[in-house]
């Protein structure tokens, strides 16, 4: 190298500092003296102090990223102990790991209540407004409620997460009875029992509905209905006992709400009435039955049925009257062939015969 030129020397130095600082050492160059053997021990030292602090660091920007990840784990294994010590079924204990795994997905890995817990209550009721608001706002059965009464109803909202097959609202349920549920993502269905209908009657509500408008004020009359997830979903649950709470405060909505919550029960039990009396699709009117229990606007593919109902009806009458046309004009043949042969009786020794 001592006969190499200065751009040689200096492409041999990084080659060599950069092989030894990644701790290659390819052995083509190597220190001669002792001041190279001492400047080579010191770059090694650098190079694994260099190292550990990017790897270190590397390490700590990995866990930030999964931290949610990691509390998900923890919180997983806490469960599956919990399970084993209990001994807890099987089944049961997926479907409690499939809850909380739902859960994590739908809020990202937060959790509300610790993140807005050291907020004062002015802005903790700003934010959850803001957050949680929209289902409050958009529900038909709340339009023209006070800004007040809207605000406390946001803050009793209470979040869940369903798999799917997962009980919503179960039939019969009397313990935290739900006054309105309403839906954020995913799908359920309703199924309706006991008085209410004579056939239990599969509806679907998507994102975007919500259940309970006919008992908000009949503690006893939801319970003959059960919603079931049919997917996985995260649905907003506002408890009766809240409700009534809330709502004692403000008599004037109060009565509102009363009247609105009638009206649907009302519309709910007389189509359910003439579902029962009518010869015709009991599908299509369980849905415009749920959709009264609802509270809202039937989905257009029920307009589409009824449509398709009316048609078959129409062909069903046709057919019919065609029938009775062809049934007339067959009576009138026959009368017309016992006339003639009537004539053709005659009288042999006292005794009418007919001639053939």
């Amino acid at each position: 190298m001592y006969c190499a030129d200065l751009r040689t020397k200096y492409m041999t130095m990084a080659y060599y500092a950069l092989t030894t600082v990644v701790t290659v050492g390819y052995g083509d160059v190597t220190p001669g003296t002792n001041m190279e053997r001492l400047g080579a021990i010191a770059l090694e030292l650098v190079g694994c102090v260099a190292y550990a602090v990017v790897f270190g660091n590397m390490a700590v920007l990995l866990q930030t990223f999964d931290h949610g990840g990691q509390l998900l784990a923890a919180r997983l294994a806490a469960l599956r102990r919990l399970c084993a010590h209990y001994k807890v079924p099987f089944g049961m204990a997926q479907r409690a790991a499939a809850h909380i795994s739902q859960l994590w997905l739908f809020n990202r890995g937060l959790d509300m209540h610790y993140v807005m817990g050291a907020l004062p209550e002015s802005l903790h009721a700003d934010v959850m407004t803001h957050v949680r608001g929209q289902c409050i706002e958009t529900c038909p059965l709340l339009q023209d409620c006070p800004a007040a009464m809207m605000r406390e109803l946001t803050q009793c909202l209470q979040p869940q997460a369903c798999s799917a097959g997962d009980d919503v609202m179960r039939c019969g349920a009397t313990t935290h009875p739900a006054a309105l549920v309403f839906i954020i993502h995913g799908s359920v269905s309703i199924a309706s029992v006991g008085d209410v209908s004579t056939a239990a009657a599969m509806v679907v509500v998507t994102e975007g509905g919500f259940i309970g408008a006919p008992g908000l004020f009949d503690a006893d009359f939801m319970q003959r209905f059960s919603v079931r997830a049919r997917t996985a979903c995260q649905v907003h649950v506002l408890s009766r006992a809240a409700f009534t709470h809330i709502v004692a405060r403000f008599p004037e909505a109060a009565a509102v709400l009363l009247k609105r919550a009638a009206d649907a029960k009302h519309s709910l039990l007389e189509m359910t009435r003439n579902t029962c009396d009518a010869d015709t699709d009991e599908g299509v009117f369980d849905q415009l039955t749920a959709a009264a229990v609802l509270g809202s606007e039937p989905d257009p593919s029920i307009a589409q049925k009824l449509c398709a109902l009316h048609a078959a009806a129409t062909r069903r009458s046709r057919i019919l009257c065609a029938r009775v046309d062809g049934a007339a004009l067959a009576y009138q043949r026959l009368d017309e062939r016992l006339a003639a042969a009537i004539g053709r009786v005659q009288t042999l020794d006292g005794k009418q015969v007919t001639v053939e």
